[in-house]
């Protein structure tokens, strides 16, 4: 097992020895060194910049306080069944999926594809690996049109830290009838986590890929994530990404989708977990025909906070967006919604809508909804909607008058609240799993 030592003080030397310890090539550690400027460039975020006036931002530890000097290199394992046992339950069997990909405390231990695959040129692997032996494929992605480090401070954080991360390339007119599966899993005390996602998915091809975020850890810790998805013409992709962090973890996210000619995208988000979450999930719409489907959850309690800021950008016309959030608070629990559809001049014909609901569990408990429209072309369809309010008490009553239990009434008003998106994740194990987890939420 090898050992990789970092400073907090994000100088050039601790940069180059992180990439020396990845055995990276000499481009990716030039864009280390790179971002290294942009974030030493960049302040932190301020509290009456529009993206981040309800967050807590005088709150934010200082990032460099909030991931480890030093992170353990474990060494792979054979098969499913060696990986740690606080994972399990995140994963379906090998059998329902095309591959796997496992990532424990920053590094891959476990990968798997499917022999046929592989061998029509599909690539399920860890990024660290794809940049070494398919510079050409993510070079030409990484970190460019899709989240560049001036995106912003955390951006700029991941990709001079970035350790771990996925890479799902599927070629011209290859059609994947399983999906995919990855699991990020922190386990040691005080260690951040900088995951980056990559789904390249060339003209006609087809793809479904399912990612889960597991911590258990004790400490204030730092997590700040990266996906870039490029869908290319006439492909479809479905991406499913779940996050359970423990409840002292600081969650910072950029996504960025761009959806080409006739492409198809459909894109599933669920958080149950971390002490406070900032989200950017980005959609481009940037050829005639495509379409996109974004779909979210969240149930939260105690003191946690997620705000999340959703832009569904038309760049041409006949494109299409949809995007249903739906939220669950208790306790003294925040989420803040704030979603920007965009259409430009050239988007003609633009059919887009997005709706934010939200169910509040205690008098305590707050959501805001701040959906909003920016349209600079005049033939359009767009549209929004948000609710926020309690539950309906003649649901209530109606259960209860049957013999369940307050919180059994709840329960079950929450698993129909959620149904609509929760059914739509392919794996039966991973659904049940999702459910279980709201039930968690009610001491269950």
């Amino acid at each position: 097992m090898n050992k990789v030592t970092m400073t907090r003080d994000l100088s050039k030397d601790a940069v180059i020895q992180l990439s020396e310890a990845l055995k990276e090539p000499s481009w990716m550690r030039d864009e280390r060194l790179s971002a290294l400027e942009v974030y030493q460039e960049i302040p932190m975020p301020y509290h009456k910049e529009e993206p981040w006036r309800r967050f807590p931002v005088r709150r934010i530890p200082a990032p460099e306080r909030m991931w480890a000097l030093t992170a353990e290199r474990p060494s792979p394992v054979a098969n499913l069944s060696k990986i740690p046992a606080a994972y399990r339950a995140g994963l379906a069997g090998e059998a329902d999926v095309a591959g796997s990909l496992v990532h424990h405390n920053g590094s891959p231990i476990y990968a798997s594809l499917d022999e046929t695959l592989a061998s029509h040129g599909v690539i399920f692997c860890d990024i660290s690996s794809a940049a070494r032996k398919y510079p050409e494929l993510v070079r030409q992605h990484f970190m460019k049109e899709g989240v560049p480090p001036t995106a912003n401070k955390f951006a700029a954080l991941h990709a001079v830290l970035w350790n771990g991360g996925t890479f799902l390339y599927v070629p011209r007119g290859v059609e994947v009838e399983l999906p995919f599966q990855s699991l990020i899993g922190i386990t040691e005390e005080g260690l951040g986590s900088f995951h980056h996602t990559m789904i390249v998915a060339e003209e006609g091809s087809s793809v479904v890929f399912l990612e889960n975020r597991i911590s258990n850890t004790a400490t204030k810790s730092l997590n700040s994530d990266v996906v870039e998805v490029f869908v290319g013409p006439a492909a479809r992709v479905r991406y499913i990404s779940l996050q359970q962090w423990d409840e002292n973890r600081w969650n910072f996210t950029t996504q960025h989708t761009f959806v080409e000619r006739d492409g198809d995208f459909e894109w599933l988000l669920g958080s149950v977990g971390g002490k406070r979450t900032k989200d950017f999930i980005r959609t481009d719409l940037v050829g005639p025909g495509a379409s996109s489907e974004i779909y979210g959850f969240m149930f939260l309690k105690g003191d946690q906070a997620v705000d999340q800021s959703t832009f569904q950008r038309h760049v041409v016309g006949s494109t299409h967006s949809n995007l249903l959030f739906r939220n669950v608070v208790r306790d003294h629990a925040r989420s803040v919604f704030y979603g920007m559809i965009r259409v430009e001049p050239d988007a003609q014909g633009t059919d887009a809508y997005q709706a934010n609901n939200n169910l509040m569990l205690s008098d305590t408990a707050r959501a805001d909804a701040i959906p909003g429209l920016e349209i600079i072309a005049n033939d359009v369809r767009c549209s929004h909607g948000a609710t926020v309010g309690q539950m309906d008490p003649e649901q209530l009553f109606y259960l209860q008058s049957r013999g369940l239990p307050r919180r059994e009434a709840e329960r079950l008003i929450v698993h129909g609240f959620f149904e609509p998106i929760v059914s739509r994740i392919p794996l039966e194990e991973i659904r049940e799993q999702v459910f279980g987890l709201l039930d968690e939420r009610f001491g269950m």
